[in-house]
């Protein structure tokens, strides 16, 4: 049976947040029957750059057997994160992209990975703190239209 190639988005530096469901995905999956088709889970991290690699993530990562892959970022508005973004789903073929936040959910609608994968997004409701994310929110609308499913996983907008 083949396995189901999973690439996942992740702006993690803790196992905390939408961080931990990776790692339990992880695990459960090492676990399936054998009758189930295997599941590959590649994690990628967003890196600006100036900060350090590793961290407690990366570590429980490691630990669980998860590839890693680095996205590098200059800085908030790095374009270059698209090309890369690219190639690294050319490269890696994922029969589903997992998507945890506006930032991925937005990257992956802008570089057209919802035309070569699956996605699958989780979204986790919005706040309307200020400006910003107010646009934000709205630009995470827009993004969402092109996943495949999406998860929300608070109660307020599940209901």
């Amino acid at each position: 049976m083949n396995a189901i190639r999973i690439l996942t988005l992740l702006e993690a530096t803790t196992v905390s947040g939408s961080a931990k469901p990776v790692l339990v995905f992880a695990r459960q999956a090492q676990r399936a029957p054998s009758e189930l088709p295997r599941a590959d889970l590649t994690v990628a991290l967003f890196h600006r750059q100036g900060q350090p690699e590793e961290n407690s993530f990366t570590a429980a990562a490691r630990q669980a057997g998860l590839p890693l892959e680095f996205i590098r970022e200059r800085g908030r508005f790095d374009v270059a994160v698209l090309r890369q973004l690219k190639e690294m789903v050319e490269r890696l073929r994922p029969d589903v992209l997992w998507t945890n936040a506006v930032k991925s959910h937005f990257l992956a609608r802008a570089a057209g990975l919802h035309r070569k994968a699956r996605w699958l997004a989780f979204h986790h409701g919005y706040t309307a703190t200020d400006l910003k994310m107010r646009l934000y929110n709205q630009l995470d609308r827009w993004s969402l239209r092109a996943a495949a499913r999406v998860v929300t996983v608070c109660r307020p907008f599940a209901q």
